[in-house]
């Protein structure tokens, strides 16, 4: 189970960033825990931040 402040590693995308929040989503009336992460990317014109979420079984900790 991945918490608060751990980094994350997204295992269809590949993008890494840090757990900042929880939330859920609901399909055909079930619920389902989803994570809240920030990513960061550096390219030519800086860094670039963005939250990611998604289902908490597609991200693995960051060993």
């Amino acid at each position: 189970m991945l918490i608060t402040n751990d980094y994350a590693f997204h295992q269809r995308t590949g993008m890494v960033g840090k757990v900042i929040g929880y939330g859920h989503k609901v399909v055909n009336n079930s619920s389902f825990q989803t994570l809240k992460v920030l990513v960061c990317e550096q390219n030519q014109l800086g860094k670039k931040r963005f939250v990611i979420e998604d289902l908490a079984s597609r991200w693995m900790p960051m060993k």
